[in-house]
């Protein structure tokens, strides 16, 4: 009887690998997917169009901070 339980849960393993992709594939397909057609048509504003003329990155230049005891008891 060990035996057949042991083949039952390698054969409930295997479904399961199998059914978790084919059921991430259809959340992706069903929901993800059109929402995000439905975002680039009517919605074709880029970030890349709101990028300053000058700057050449998005970086933003944060102030040197002392990272010390008292500093890291803050937060």
């Amino acid at each position: 009887m060990k035996k057949v339980i042991r083949k039952w849960k390698q054969f409930a393993q295997v479904v399961a690998k199998i059914q978790s992709g084919i059921v991430l594939s259809l959340i992706y397909l069903i929901f993800i997917l059109p929402i995000s057609f439905f975002l680039k048509t009517f919605f074709k504003k880029s970030i890349i169009k709101y990028q300053s003329q000058n700057s050449r990155s998005y970086w933003i230049k944060k102030e040197n901070i002392t990272q010390d005891l008292a500093w890291a008891k803050k937060q």
